[in-house]
This record gives structure tokens, C-alpha cells and sequence, in this order.
């Protein structure tokens, strides 16, 4: 899994979800009274993040079990490890800044936005995956609504808030 083309495909990937996190963050710091909502994309795209590393950890801890590394697959389980680490910490950070700024009700729907979709775009682009059947896509279109709609169905029902 170590071809240049791969290691390409996930640095372009990642680092453009990195990006955009970034940009939700900048925008989610300004001062406003939706600042949340950016705040918790920001927060879901780097957990999304954090998703994409622990496959390439796992598959570094089981040739650690195997007896099968060498220095390089050290190395790159050092790296991996301590990205996790980093990134996670982030993530918490930006997640708690998030439910300060705002609501959970509304806060952690929209914050699984780019959690549950961001790992099929990583899937697809840096893997070359196929999403499968037709079906699977109603099934993600069809999550994905039921998502939102659950967001807002919370977001109407809670009574108005004295600020």
C-alpha cells in the first residue's frame, strides 16, 4: 500500500480535507451567533480524518504482530501514532469549542455530516473503491436525510432560549 500513487492520492486527499477544516474553523472563530455550525464541521472533518489513519495503523500493529516490520514499518507506525494523537486532540478541542459556541441538539448531527460521508470520498478517491450497488447510495442519500431531518426536528422542538 506504499506505491507513490497511493501516498499521492491520500496526501492531495487528506490534506484537502485538512484544508477545508481549516476553513470552517476560520469561519466558525469569527464572531457570530451561528459560529457553531462551521465550528462542528471543522470538528467532524478532522475526526473523519482521524478515521482514515487508524486503517493504516492497524494494518502496521498486525505486521507488528506477525513479526513481519522492518525499521521503515516503525517508523511509519511512530508517524501514524503520534498523527492520531495530534488529531484527535484536535478534534476534541474544536468539538468542545463547538458546544460552547452552540447547541448539542444541533451541534452533533451536523458535526456526523462529514464523519459519515467523508470516509466514502476517501474510500473511493484514495483506494479507488466503488461504492457497490446502486442501492448502497439510496441507503447513504436516504442516512444522510434522516440525519438532517433528525437535527432539525430537535433544533424545532426545544423551547426558545433566554440569552
Amino acid at each position: 500500500w506504499l506505491e507513490p500513487g497511493f501516498l499521492v492520492r491520500a496526501s492531495f486527499v487528506i490534506g484537502g480535507i485538512i484544508a477545508a477544516a481549516l476553513a470552517f474553523l476560520a469561519v466558525g472563530l469569527r464572531p457570530g451567533e451561528r459560529s457553531a455550525l462551521p465550528l462542528a464541521f471543522a470538528a467532524g472533518s478532522i475526526l473523519a480524518v482521524s478515521n482514515a489513519l487508524i486503517g493504516p495503523a492497524a494494518g502496521q500493529l498486525g505486521l507488528l504482530a506477525a513479526g513481519k516490520t522492518d525499521i521503515v514499518d516503525l517508523a511509519i507506525m511512530g508517524v501514524v501514532g503520534i498523527l492520531l494523537i495530534v488529531v484527535n486532540l484536535a478534534a476534541f478541542a474544536v468539538a468542545q469549542l463547538a458546544l460552547r459556541r452552540g447547541d448539542a441538539a444541533s451541534v452533533i448531527p451536523l458535526q456526523q455530516i462529514p464523519i459519515q460521508l467523508l470516509p466514502l470520498l476517501i474510500h473511493t478517491l484514495v483506494y479507488r473503491g466503488t461504492l457497490g450497488a446502486s442501492k448502497s447510495v439510496v441507503f447513504l442519500c436516504s442516512g444522510l436525510a434522516a440525519l438532517l431531518l433528525g437535527a432539525f426536528a430537535i433544533e424545532g422542538r426545544r423551547p426558545e432560549r433566554n440569552s
